[in-house]
């Protein structure tokens, strides 16, 4: 009875410690479990972080292109506008002007002073550099031409370019499209092209350059080596 009684005690001994196990296993388990619930849950506020991540780079990124736009249309609206007022300008004091000027050729000759990196569509070439300029009627902070008298009257102009680049450009008479050139140097040439075109002007309308809408990649050149260019003068 007493061997009996010394093996029960050893029994309920492992019973008890098997027990502490069973408990302890159970603890560690839920542990890890809440771990693993926990490590979930932050993997998917992460990811809800990264989208919203994207969503505002998107939106900046959008902004960002809204506000370049807007910045251009203001100032080819102040472009426009300068265009608006030295027309009326002329339209109000036609006879003053003629009479001023009428034994002095109208002519000017401009060139860009420097390249010119990826113009959008519809930009208008200001060609800053001022060679020639009687009767002060070419305008080189909007590039404009201004007919100082009704005539008949030649234009002409140069665009340089190279590498893999398209340019169209445009020479508009007021709104409508006179003249248009094309390049594509291919990657192969450092080239240019030219356009000239003879058109009857009337006093007060506006002559410019600018890119086309659609054809309008890579830079336009203008340096020591080769320039790009605007002239024109009245025939009659």
């Amino acid at each position: 009875m007493k061997k009996l009684e010394e093996l029960q005690k050893v029994v309920d001994a492992q019973a008890d410690r098997i027990s502490l196990l069973e408990t302890n296993d159970i603890k560690r388990m839920r542990e890890l479990h809440n771990l693993k619930d926990t490590v979930n849950n932050q993997r998917k506020h992460i990811s809800t972080l990264e989208k919203r991540h994207r969503d505002l780079e998107s939106i900046v990124t959008a902004q960002a292109k809204d506000l370049v736009r807007q910045t251009e249309l203001g100032d080819e609206n102040l472009i426009k506008i300068s265009v608006l007022q030295k027309r009326q300008q002329l339209c109000e004091n036609p006879d003053t002007t003629a009479a001023s000027t009428n034994d002095i050729a109208t002519a000017f000759y401009a060139y860009l002073s420097n390249n010119i990196i990826s113009p959008g569509g519809h930009h208008i070439l200001t060609f800053d550099t001022v060679i020639t300029n009687t009767r002060n009627v070419y305008h080189p902070t909007s590039g404009t031409f201004i007919v100082p008298r009704s005539g008949l009257y030649v234009f002409t102009w140069t665009i340089r370019m190279n590498g893999q680049g398209s340019q169209s450009t445009e020479l508009l008479v007021n709104s409508n499209v006179v003249g248009i050139t094309f390049f594509h140097p291919g990657n192969v040439i450092d080239g240019s092209v030219s356009g000239t075109i003879v058109v009857h002007v009337n006093q007060g309308d506006d002559v410019l350059l600018r890119t086309s809408a659609s054809i309008h990649s890579g830079g336009i050149l203008s340096d020591s080596n080769g320039r790009s260019w605007f002239a024109g003068w009245a025939l009659m």
